[in-house]
């Protein structure tokens, strides 16, 4: 079985992780694609973030709109914060297939800004080592992976730059503007009233 983990603090969702989500599946045919909502990114102020259920809960109305072979997954909720991506997998590889015979592959999905500072993550070394790396476009991210200090499995998903952040998300609530076209239509009539995106 191959699996896609689209790691995040999804603060909130939004159209552009749904689009590269929905590419990213159905260009490398992974039969299910998590969305793993981070309690805490070590590079993020924590203060900057919604309630984590709040944050779960509009990931869960998404994937259940969306797709059916979207989930959203609570692992990190059970782990040390902050969420570090490498101890999350190593979660994964030692308790998500107990009781199941298949074999499971592992496909990370990362922006290029990220991987641009893969190097400053926690065991970054068992990440390039163990995982296909599954990488979207950024705006200004644009470079050769050949330059990288260091070589391990990189594909490109061949999605379109989405110029889409939470923050302006956020911004526009904050500023009572309309979300339409920039959020799941199943999340239109809630997430504009939730004042913890504020």
């Amino acid at each position: 079985m191959k699996i896609g983990l689209f790691f995040g603090s999804f603060n909130p969702i939004h159209i552009g992780h749904c689009i590269i989500a929905q590419f990213a599946l159905e260009q490398f045919n992974l039969d299910r694609l998590y969305f793993i909502v981070s309690p805490h990114n070590p590079f993020k102020d924590e203060k900057s973030l919604a309630p984590l259920s709040k944050r779960f809960s509009l990931v869960n109305t998404a994937c259940l709109d969306m797709n059916y072979k979207f989930k959203v997954s609570e692992i990190e909720f059970q782990l040390p914060k902050p969420s570090y991506t490498s101890q999350t997998l190593r979660w994964l590889v030692s308790n998500d297939n107990k009781g199941d015979s298949g074999e499971r592959e592992y496909f990370i999905i990362m922006g290029m800004d990220c991987l641009a500072q893969i190097d400053k993550w926690k065991d970054y070394e068992y990440i390039i080592d163990n995982f296909q790396i599954l990488v979207y476009k950024r705006v200004g991210y644009n470079f050769d992976y050949s330059s990288l200090p260091f070589k391990f499995p990189v594909k490109e998903i061949d999605a379109p730059i989405i110029e889409l952040s939470s923050t302006m998300i956020r911004e526009r609530i904050k500023n009572k503007q309309s979300l339409k076209y920039l959020v799941p239509d199943c999340l239109l009539s809630s997430i504009k009233n939730l004042e913890y995106f504020q």
